[in-house]
């Protein structure tokens, strides 16, 4: 499947099960941000994990979050990083660092259709 088709896929089945959040891809390495009830997200992260085309799979960050969701209306955002950029200095951070990384990007992030 094509990241495109990923991202329409993610976006459907998001909406299903009341996730949100933004998805990053380089090229090689992909990189999101999801929010949601813990049960959904537990259960997205159990299916990435088995999904084989995902190879050294780490979460970065989980936390409970007070307050409004920050990707409310989005089931998928996306950004497709270029120009040089990539996600291998992601590789290095945790914690609330690594969200506020991904964070810094938002203004590149289709907001979906």
């Amino acid at each position: 499947a094509t990241i495109a088709q990923i991202v329409s896929q993610a976006r459907v089945l998001n909406r299903e099960r009341g996730i949100s959040g933004v998805l990053v891809f380089d090229g090689a390495h992909v990189c999101q941000y999801v929010e949601g009830a813990s049960e959904s997200i537990d259960a997205l992260a159990a299916r990435l994990a088995a999904d084989p085309r995902h190879e050294r799979m780490q979460v970065l960050h989980r936390a409970a979050f007070d307050g409004p969701r920050r990707f409310a209306r989005l089931s998928m955002g996306y950004l497709s990083l270029d120009d040089g950029q990539d996600l291998t200095a992601y590789d290095a951070l945790r914690g609330p660092a690594a969200v506020e990384a991904l964070l810094a990007q938002l203004p590149h992030i289709d907001l979906e259709p």
